[in-house]
């Protein structure tokens, strides 16, 4: 899980800081992430297979965590009592 969470945050902080904000800039980097998270799903789907996890449901539970931490920092900005890690 550490690895998977690891993966996905990486790929999401390359893929989603853009430079000019246009509109090709931000289609290509969107396409990138897509890929490379559809990469990652394969290949959790291909190990529960053989370890007897339930790979899907861990990568969305993981995708999900990931999207609410980064939620949460994004909103501490405005918020007077911050959430701490």
């Amino acid at each position: 899980r550490r690895e998977l969470v690891r993966q996905v945050a990486n790929a999401m902080h390359m893929n989603l800081t853009f430079k000019d904000m246009t509109r090709q800039e931000i289609d290509t980097n969107m396409s990138r992430l897509a890929s490379t998270l559809d990469g990652l799903k394969r290949s959790i789907e291909y190990l529960q297979d053989y370890i007897g996890i339930a790979g899907l449901k861990i990568f969305q539970q993981e995708f999900g965590r990931i999207i609410n931490y980064n939620t949460e920092q994004e909103a501490n900005r405005y918020l007077k009592r911050k959430t701490l890690d």
